[in-house]
């Protein structure tokens, strides 16, 4: 029959591979733990350099559209909030084509970034101008080739081909053209 501090020796033999169990268990469900907070902070770095560049191309693309509506001067586009975030862009020059664009987005929690585009063409619009001369302001004749010399300017048609003899007949038109620039 065992001893009663025996007895007390083989529980405490018991208890030792238990603790041990249970430490391991826990360094485990720490590593584990930290392991999947590196990997939340990594995407959530990750998100944010996403979020970055979409807002700064973003911010190149109104800035390019901003210079295109402009005259060719004074190019700009100031600080712009684009929801909780923002961006602005910078030219240089700030007139003519080409330029470079540097666009910078900044997000709420104050991480930011710049994007450069060299040497990039800026195209105006078209213009529509409608230049109709009325009957003071705008001159206009043919050329018959049979009579070169033959006046046609008081004549109240205006004939591109010349029907009678089978040819073209050259137009010579003026008018104003001072609204071009």
């Amino acid at each position: 029959m065992k001893s009663a501090a025996s007895k007390r020796r083989d529980r405490g033999y018991i208890l030792l591979p238990v603790a041990i169990a249970i430490a391991l268990i826990a360094a485990i469900a720490f590593m584990s733990t930290r392991e999947s907070s590196i990997e939340v902070s990594r995407s959530a770095s990750e998100f944010d350099g996403e979020q970055l560049e979409y807002l700064a191309q973003a911010g190149l693309q109104h800035a390019l559209y901003q210079a295109s509506q402009s005259s060719c001067v004074n190019y700009a586009l100031p600080p712009t909030s684009f929801g909780e975030h923002s961006y602005q862009a910078s030219f240089d020059p700030d007139f003519g084509s080409p330029v470079n664009i540097t666009a910078s987005a900044t997000l709420a929690t104050g991480a930011s970034r710049s994007l450069t585009r060299e040497q990039v063409d800026i195209t105006q619009p078209p213009i529509n101008l409608l230049l109709q001369p009325d009957a003071a302001a705008g001159k206009d004749t043919g050329i018959n080739q049979n009579y070169p010399s033959g006046n046609y300017g008081a004549s109240g048609v205006l004939n591109l081909t010349n029907w009678w003899i089978g040819g073209v007949q050259p137009v010579l038109m003026q008018f104003d053209v001072s609204q071009i620039a």
